[in-house]
């Protein structure tokens, strides 16, 4: 997991997304209960535009882990949307 971890922040260092997306599902793969994954897997989606497969990433690391970091991530991206609904009830739990 972590090889594959390390090489996703390497492929983001070099601007490549798409690899370092392909590395942290493969990281998934093998950890799946990782929230810390799912989260920075969030963000990668999130930065293509990718942002239904980033709102997948970071629901699964509220359910994982649900902490305050996870809920902003997802809340901040409700905001990008316009889904101030979803916005204002992700920050219920800041």
């Amino acid at each position: 997991m972590a090889k594959y971890q390390n090489q996703a922040i390497v492929q983001i260092s070099q601007g490549n997304y798409e690899q370092a997306a392909v590395d942290y599902t493969k990281a998934i793969i093998l950890k799946p209960n990782e929230a810390n994954l799912y989260s920075n897997s969030g963000d990668i989606y999130k930065q293509m535009g990718y942002y239904q497969l980033a709102i997948f990433d970071y629901s699964q690391a509220i359910k994982l882990s649900p902490i305050r970091k996870h809920y902003e991530q997802r809340a901040k991206l409700w905001d990008d949307l316009q889904e101030q609904d979803k916005a204002n009830a992700d920050r219920k739990f800041l």
